[in-house]
């Protein structure tokens, strides 16, 4: 039996400190309401990929004085 006024006095406690405001808007006025959409903001581009090219140049030379150059390019792309 204790717990049921102990449950009443917490009920009305907490319905005690709850603030009710009412507001009337007196007779002959008119009031509106602006709504107001917000811009959905801009889509972010995708990143660009990023590329790099190395190329190396090997040049050579046989012992009978003749010479060849090679060259190798090598790219590479990352996302």
């Amino acid at each position: 039996m204790k717990s049921l006024y102990a449950l009443a006095a917490l009920l009305a406690l907490g319905l005690a400190g709850c603030k009710t405001e009412v507001s009337t808007t007196p007779a002959g006025t008119s009031t509106s309401t602006t709504v107001v959409k917000e811009k959905a903001p801009e889509p972010t581009p995708p990143p660009t990929p990023s590329t790099t090219e190395t190329t190396k140049q090997t040049t050579i030379t046989t012992p009978s004085g003749d010479t060849a150059t090679k060259t190798t390019t090598t790219t590479e792309t990352k996302k």
